[in-house]
């Protein structure tokens, strides 16, 4: 049912706050890492550790942060596309920046990996059912590979940039 869907959806969110918080303020976001802070803290104690979210009724916004926007931040390139099977597209920064949030995410929070892999299934499923209303646009794609290729790099641009995207230059495209 939808609301369980939403509770777990809130406690895989809750647990990775500290992969946010660490990144904003790495990125030099100091307001955004702190209000990022309060949403962990109110979310863990008042919404009974994250299964509810009122940090969002109170006006703290959500924010994604991870090291792969962090070194495209310091000045990294983005590097090359990356289809990694099982795990999926990743550009080379996102790749590294995935692998250097390891330490700070909620999988390798616990001494046996076993509730760690059980917590990243449950994460993995949830991403993936979340996707299953664009895999008919993906169908339906001329070119499946660039129509996701691009999907993702425009959604990278987007997120590095906090969705401030300069305008395009159509006068060069003459």
């Amino acid at each position: 049912p939808q609301p369980i869907r939403q509770g777990i959806r809130n406690i895989l969110d809750n647990l990775s706050s500290p992969v946010d918080i660490v990144n904003a303020f790495l990125q030099g976001k100091f307001v955004q890492g702190g209000s990022d802070t309060a949403r962990l803290v109110m979310n863990t104690i008042v919404g009974l550790g994250g299964i509810f979210d009122p940090a969002t009724e109170a006006g703290l916004v959500k924010h994604d942060e991870d090291f792969g926007q962090t070194l495209n931040t310091w000045g990294v390139p983005q590097g090359p596309f990356l289809m990694v099977p099982v795990f999926g597209p990743y550009t080379l920064t996102h790749a590294v920046g995935a692998i250097l949030d390891a330490p700070f995410s909620p999988y390798l929070s616990f001494q046996d990996p076993l509730p760690g892999l059980a917590l990243y299934a449950v994460d993995s499923v949830d991403v993936r059912g979340r996707f299953l209303d664009t895999d008919q646009q993906v169908k339906e794609a001329y070119d499946p590979y660039a129509f996701v290729r691009d999907a993702y790099l425009q959604n990278r641009a987007y997120r590095i940039a906090d969705g401030v995207l300069p305008a395009p230059d159509f006068e060069d495209e003459t």
